[in-house]
Formats: structure tokens, sequence, C-alpha cells
């Protein structure tokens, strides 16, 4: 949306960055407002990433390497008792 809408309108890609966060924040929503924030900070550092670099490619591996490590993360503390 960040790279579409920028170029396609001539909309600021920084607005169009914060914007696309908030919305992928909020529709995180059912992981309560902890995820809500780390999604969208995570959201926002990728959509900087793109703006800063151009490249969809740079953001694919980066999305890649957070969940590899939330997984061997996940996997190293085992599973967590409520």
């Amino acid at each position: 949306l960040v790279g579409a809408f920028a170029a396609g309108f001539g909309i600021s890609p920084w607005i169009l960055a914060i914007l696309s966060s908030v919305a992928f924040a909020l529709g995180h929503g059912a992981q309560g407002p902890i995820g809500v924030v780390v999604t969208g900070t995570l959201g926002f550092l990728l959509a900087a990433l793109f703006v800063l670099t151009g490249s969809l490619v740079v953001v694919i591996v980066a999305h890649y390497l957070v969940n590899a490590l939330e997984f061997i993360g996940h996997e190293i503390t085992g599973p967590q008792k409520n």
C-alpha cells in the first residue's frame, strides 16, 4: 500500500507508513493491547524499511527473520503455562 499510493497519488510515504501501521495494529486487536502495540510497531518498522530501501524483498526477508526468531524463542522457552 505504501509504494502504490505514494507513487500513484503523490502521498507522502511516511504518512502512508503511519496509516498502514495503525490499520495493521487495529487488525490485530484480538491479541490485546500489547499485541496491538507490538504489531503496530513492527508494521511501522517494516514500512519504514520499505520507504528507505524501496525494496519489498528486503521487507519480506526482515519479516521472515522476525518470524523465525519468534519461533526459535518459543521453542527454547517451551509451552507457556497460564
